[in-house]
């Protein structure tokens, strides 16, 4: 099992289940209809698998995040931890710090580090950490009548949420073969690193970057300001600021 110590990151992404972005998604079985919210058990958890949104195995999950219920009102000491299990839904893969449920909202959750699921199936899960029965955490649920994915319960002995499929959304993307990506790189707005290229890319960056295929090679070195990609083939690229060991991914289209 691994801890980490990190801060929550707010992310401003959201993609509908089973949508694909650039061989990355959220990914969940919540169907987007609220429907009641469960308020079983102290842990909760939603198998996911994700070959069934169209994405191909190895994955990082990046980030997690879920809907707490209003209901919960002014009840601040509730206190969980986001957790991850491997297939057989008993082996811990990573868990969170202690984080404080908002009363109304989503809790958005970035991952210092991804951890990386090879193959089959996987579990996201909430456990509340709260010493209080009544401030367990109550989780939105959608409105399906025969959830199958959203369990409660504890590792090797979990139950089906009957009342509808959980709000719990995983943030994944492929892992390529050639290239360790790492964390994204995230820029001001004014200094993004553009994601889609044709005849021209423009770096708004004041130092060169190193530009790299699918497979990990060198394909040149990048200078700030306007670069030519007009002699590169379509594809999928990387952009490789080498003073930070980080990536981001472009694609040339012609």
């Amino acid at each position: 099992m691994i801890r980490t110590s990190v801060l929550a990151i707010l992310l401003s992404l959201a993609v509908p289940a089973a949508a694909q972005v650039d061989e990355a998604a959220w990914i969940t079985h919540y169907n987007g209809i609220d429907g009641w919210f469960a308020f079983e058990g102290p842990e909760r958890v939603m198998e996911l698998d994700a070959r069934d949104f169209g994405l191909t195995y190895p994955v990082h999950v990046e980030s997690l995040k879920a809907w707490f219920y209003w209901g919960m009102g002014s009840r601040t000491d509730t206190v969980i931890t986001y957790k991850l299990y491997g297939g057989d839904g008993q082996t811990e893969l990573w868990e969170s710090e202690s984080l404080t449920v908002p009363s109304t909202n989503w809790l958005y959750y970035g991952l210092a580090n991804p951890v990386t699921i090879d193959s089959g199936k996987f579990y996201i899960g909430i456990a509340s950490r709260t010493v209080t029965p009544w401030a367990y955490p109550h989780i939105n649920v959608d409105d399906a009548a025969s959830p199958q994915y959203s369990l409660f319960g504890t590792p090797g002995n979990w139950q089906v949420c009957t009342v509808g499929e959980y709000c719990f959304y995983a943030y994944v993307r492929e892992v390529t073969t050639g290239v360790s990506e790492g964390r994204w790189v995230i820029l001001p707005e004014q200094q993004r690193w553009p994601t889609v290229a044709g005849q021209n890319l423009f770096l708004p960056t004041e130092a060169p970057v190193q530009m790299l295929d699918a497979l990990g090679r060198r394909v040149r070195r990048l200078s700030p300001g306007m670069n030519d990609t007009s002699t590169l083939p379509s594809g999928v690229y990387y952009l490789v600021a080498t003073d930070q060991g980080t990536a981001s991914r472009l694609v040339v289209q012609h």
